[in-house]
């Protein structure tokens, strides 16, 4: 859960595993942060969306910024701090599905855990066409 990770850890460019990092946001300035990416490493797109953060048996925060996807990770970057992100390898992502939430287009991507990860916005249909690019599976 990104509001219970206290204190954070950094895992942006290490590669492995689910995480909550840090990420570089020179200056303090809002807006898209300077995503740092590894050797071998090329950016396939990069939009605003909401990510869904799942709490209790029905309730959802939601955290608008920014999402990148690599030929090595999703990542998203919120746009209220600059002090973590949430990183999704790529080796660990399963599959993806859409949906509407509230009439606004959705997009879910699933680990091999089965743990979810739901994003909406406009920009989803790009986001889709990325993960598709990418090799997971649309179910």
């Amino acid at each position: 859960q990104l509001k219970d990770c206290f204190p954070y850890t950094p895992f942006i460019g290490k590669g492995k595993g689910w995480g909550i990092g840090q990420a570089s946001n020179e200056g303090g300035k809002r807006g898209m942060a300077n995503l740092q990416l590894n050797r071998g490493e090329t950016l396939i797109g990069s939009g605003m969306v909401v990510y869904w953060e799942p709490y209790g048996l029905f309730n959802y925060s939601t955290w608008s910024g920014y999402i990148y996807v690599t030929n090595h990770r999703v990542l998203f970057h919120p746009l209220i701090s600059s002090l973590f992100t949430l990183e999704l390898p790529l080796a660990g992502l399963n599959r993806f599905w859409t949906s509407k939430h509230f009439f606004v287009p959705a997009v879910t991507i699933c680990d091999k855990n089965a743990e979810t990860f739901r994003f909406s916005g406009f920009k989803t249909k790009k986001l889709v066409s990325w993960l598709q690019q990418l090799g997971i599976p649309k179910v």
